[in-house]
């Protein structure tokens, strides 16, 4: 796999998702035709979802997440770079032992319709085109795999889907280059070192959060998203990509 990597991006331009991942190759092959992309939705996409933020129960803080990941509890089960073990671990500690009026309440998306752990209901497999609707029906997305040191490179489309729905992201700090994408906004990160606490921080922090300042960092996200973290924003270096092609 590593020849043939080597041998095409010698040879041809090539399309990566990230900075970090540009200089990966131009470190490893001495590239430099590599042309930055990022995995971001176009904007006909995002025009699918309303230009204002849903009005959400007040009394549920909804997290949301698209991908079957989250149905599995141990992290050999997944790939070890999208772990969501401890996601679901500190998750059944904080519903077992919440108290007070608000709840917190986990929702799937790209996984056959069920409950998982006894608190994650997953709601089928839809359309790419409706995963904005329906995340559009959540406070929170959740990209909280465990950290991992290829995070880095990565620019999961499901992130930014969230964020043009008026999803706000929860990010694990691993993912550094993403965190960039959004640091023009408040999002949620959750720091790698002692994740499993500062985890369980976080979800104890939503419990208490004011409603309008929750629904104002929702505002404000959607509107970065639909101005910043767009596809449409790279046509002049894909045309460049082609050109060299």
């Amino acid at each position: 796999y590593r020849s043939w990597e080597e041998k095409l991006s010698q040879s041809h331009p090539t399309i990566v998702v990230s900075e970090n991942m540009a200089k990966k190759y131009k470190e490893l092959y001495g590239v430099d035709k590599t042309y930055v992309i990022k995995n971001f939705p176009l904007s006909a996409e995002s025009a699918y979802v309303y230009a204002h933020v849903n009005d959400i129960r007040r009394d549920v803080i909804s997290l949301g997440y698209i991908g079957s990941e989250i149905l599995a509890n141990k992290a050999s089960s997944r790939l070890p770079f999208k772990d969501m073990s401890i996601t679901i671990r500190v998750l059944h500690k904080i519903l077992r032992d919440i108290r007070g009026d608000k709840k917190l309440i986990v929702k799937a998306l790209g996984c056959k319709e069920g409950k998982y752990h006894g608190f994650v209901e997953c709601l089928g497999f839809y359309r790419h085109i409706d995963l904005y609707r329906v995340m559009a029906n959540f406070h929170v997305g959740l990209l909280t795999w465990t950290p991992h040191e290829l995070h880095e490179y990565f620019s999961p489309n499901k992130l930014y889907i969230y964020a043009h729905a008026g999803c706000i992201p929860s990010i694990t700090s691993s993912f550094t280059e993403v965190l960039e994408d959004f640091k023009e906004v408040k999002v949620f990160v959750i720091h790698k070192e002692n994740f499993a606490l500062n985890l369980e921080d976080f979800f104890k922090m939503l419990l208490d959060i004011d409603y309008q300042e929750l629904n104002s960092m929702r505002i404000s996200v959607m509107k970065h998203a639909k101005r910043k973290l767009v596809f449409d924003n790279y046509e002049d270096t894909l045309l460049k990509a082609l050109k060299k092609a």
